[in-house]
């Protein structure tokens, strides 16, 4: 653990400080930039990419895993919210997930597992990775200045012999019902 330490310090002390127009950038309506048949087979390609050097035995069960994890991220109409205090993350209709700023949410219990929440704001970035003792997941946020966003998700896990890692792009719409 000490022998990390000064690995930590070196790589926090390179961080971008978040830009000032983050929080602008970072709110509002987003939308799909491409349709499913576009998306889909990369999607399907980065599980497959994923899972290859696996024992053909684990491929399949690895795979029917995988698959809906990463399809979960996909979110034909995203809203989001950053301020001072909050990153809020709501797709569609459904419920808004909101993280504090301050570290006050920055565990959680999932399928009875427990998970540790990082979120870094860096440059035109928002980093939210949730990670367990079994593995966990990353989704970063990053914005243009044109109002486009992209959503790189990764899964990673001690079973895997590397990340998981897709990206789905989006265009900001103005604010609907």
């Amino acid at each position: 653990m000490l022998a990390f330490a000064p690995m930590l310090v070196a790589s926090l002390a390179l961080a971008e400080p978040p830009a000032p127009d983050l929080p602008a950038l970072a709110t509002g309506r987003f939308v799909l930039a491409e349709p499913a048949a576009v998306y889909n087979p990369r999607l399907d390609a980065a599980v497959e990419e994923a899972i290859a050097s696996l024992n053909f035995l684990i491929r399949p069960l690895a795979g029917l895993r995988l698959r809906p994890a990463v399809y979960e991220t996909v979110c034909p109409d995203l809203r989001l919210t950053l301020d001072a205090q909050v990153f809020t993350v709501q797709c569609a209709d459904g419920q808004p997930e909101t993280r504090h700023l301050d570290g006050r949410d920055w565990t959680h219990m999932d399928d009875g597992d427990l998970y540790r929440v990082r979120i870094v704001r860096e440059g035109r970035s928002i980093a939210v990775s949730s990670t367990g003792e079994r593995g966990g997941q990353a989704n970063t946020y990053a914005f243009t200045p044109d109002g486009c966003l992209s959503l790189q998700g990764s899964i990673f896990s001690e079973s895997l012999p590397a990340p998981l890692r897709w990206t789905l792009p989006y265009r900001r719409v103005p604010a609907g019902p």
